[in-house]
């Protein structure tokens, strides 16, 4: 199906991965008007097109920095969190930073559940993990070669969503097992779950991202609070598509949605600083001092079918464009070619400390490689491949702070040449330095934990009778709630029955 028509406005066809795409032309004279009006009604700050940005001053809907609380609120009960985070490193990192900040401030139990590649990732900033099982390897080449709603017939001829299938309900009852099991879920060599004694473990909250699945019915066989954080916006609203959704408005840039409940928030990044740990080796501290300020060229955990052809069209573009390059091999195995002098290959290396040392970031749009290089004011080119990171490459080229993002497949030697000069001009450079500047003053993991408070009503949590314990029952007749402690307490001493509690 196809639809274009001169004066209508609007394109829409079906893509092969069984989306419709969109496209809205806002100088359509038949939807435009209309559309512009629902969208307005929609947000609660509109930036116009012919306004940029300055990025002067925050609205204060736009965090929930501003959120009051009582200075004279009681510190929450000593909680057991448990985080459901599926994903690569950039999806995992934000609930570490979370984590750090909820043991290290509020004294909580705090149990990272993800994929076994991250367990040492974990363990080393103190926190504790469990494994849930799966490849985020595995999950990240899916996506690649099938990255719309409907898998490719490739992909079911090969068998790759048996694969998948298994993989998600593996994943879902390990995200089970870390809400109630001890250890740290790991297995042997044989595949058989070894046993690993520990302080044993019961959940009182769930954090989790969205792909995790398992949440709410984890939330709901334990009569906990679940509370979803991700790291773009999940919540349907009116005011403009979901970031997985092919709609494409040249309209507006919007502001947050009028139509999102007091519910739903945004608390900014969550960075884990990992500056102060890291010292770089002397080959790459005389690379960067050896000329000009290079740029930096990485994809991060997208797995790419063909490394080789990727890193002749990065390396042609570096050329082309006349720059300097740190490229990062990540898990598409970039640079297995000869360096040419221009280049340097570098591993894993904290992009807080490598992007203030560059002047631009390529990158693949995934929410934690775009939060860094905003955060240290440097502008990016994002070849999205899939999910959110064509909303992130639109969201970074309205705001001025980069170029046009090129998809994956789409991606030319001159294309990204181009791209890479646009981004190096005083304008834009200062333009993210500006920005960068801005995002200095917020603190994610601060306004992230108060919100977490917040909504799962930890002060409901608290024991009426211990309030340093955290309450698990409560009495029928009046509510009130009991530890366990307490409620053991009361039935020895025949005060209670076992029929007047419930959960």
């Amino acid at each position: 199906m196809a639809i274009e028509q001169e004066g209508l406005g609007v394109q829409a066809h079906f893509t092969g991965d069984g989306r419709i795409a969109i496209d809205l032309d806002r100088q359509s004279t038949i939807f435009s008007p209309s559309l512009k009006k629902q969208l307005h009604e929609q947000t609660k700050d509109v930036v116009t097109e012919d306004s940029k940005p300055t990025y002067e001053g925050h609205s204060e809907d736009r965090s929930i920095l501003t959120t009051q609380a009582s200075a004279s609120q009681q510190p929450p009960s000593r909680l057991n969190i448990v985080m459901h985070a599926v994903g690569s490193r950039g999806d995992v990192q934000p609930f570490v930073a979370l984590g750090l900040v909820l043991k290290s401030t509020y004294n909580h139990r705090v149990r990272i559940a993800t994929h076994p590649i991250f367990k040492s990732f974990v363990e080393e900033t103190g926190l504790e993990f469990f494994s849930i099982g799966g490849d985020p390897h595995e999950l990240m080449a899916f996506m690649v070669r099938s990255p719309g709603l409907l898998p490719s017939l490739d992909a079911l001829r090969g068998g790759d969503v048996a694969r998948q299938r298994k993989m998600v309900a593996s994943m879902m009852e390990g995200c089970w097992r870390a809400c109630i099991e001890d250890g740290d879920g790991m297995c042997d060599l044989m595949g058989e779950k070894r046993i690993v004694k520990g302080t044993p473990f019961v959940a009182d909250v769930i954090v989790a991202n969205p792909p995790s699945f398992a949440h709410v019915h984890c939330g709901q066989k334990l009569g906990v609070p679940v509370h979803l954080m991700f790291t773009m916006p999940w919540s349907a609203t009116q005011a403009f598509p979901h970031p997985l959704a092919n709609i494409r408005p040249s309209t507006e840039d919007f502001g947050l949605p009028r139509d999102w409940a007091s519910h739903i928030s945004v608390a900014g990044f969550y960075f884990l600083n990992r500056t102060t740990e890291y010292a770089p080796d002397r080959a790459l501290a005389e690379f960067l001092q050896a000329g000009t300020v290079p740029i930096y060229v990485g994809f991060g955990s997208i797995v790419i079918d063909n490394p080789e052809a990727l890193t002749k069209t990065i390396f042609d573009a570096i050329e082309l464009a006349g720059v300097r390059a740190v490229v990062s091999k990540g898990w598409g195995g970039l640079g297995s070619r000869q360096l040419p002098s221009n280049v340097f290959l570098i591993g894993d290396i904290p992009h807080d400390w490598l992007f203030r040392r560059i002047s631009a970031v390529v990158h693949h749009g995934g929410a934690g490689t775009t939060a860094a290089a905003i955060s240290a004011g440097k502008p990016s080119v994002i070849v999205p491949f899939f999910g959110d990171q064509f909303f992130w490459g639109a969201t970074v080229h309205r705001a001025g702070v980069g170029a046009k993002s090129i998809p994956g497949k789409d991606l030319t030697v001159s294309s990204l040449a181009m791209a890479i000069i646009e981004v190096v001009q005083p304008a834009v450079l200062d333009r993210a330095d500006i920005l960068g500047r801005c995002m200095e003053a917020e603190n994610g993991t601060d306004a992230g934990c108060l919100r977490l408070h917040q909504q799962t009503e930890t002060q409901c949590l608290k024991c009426w009778i211990a309030p340093r314990r955290v309450a698990v029952w409560k009495v029928r007749k009046n509510g009130i709630c009991l530890s366990a402690f307490a409620a053991t307490v009361l039935l020895n001493a025949r005060i209670l029955r076992v029929q007047d509690l419930k959960l």
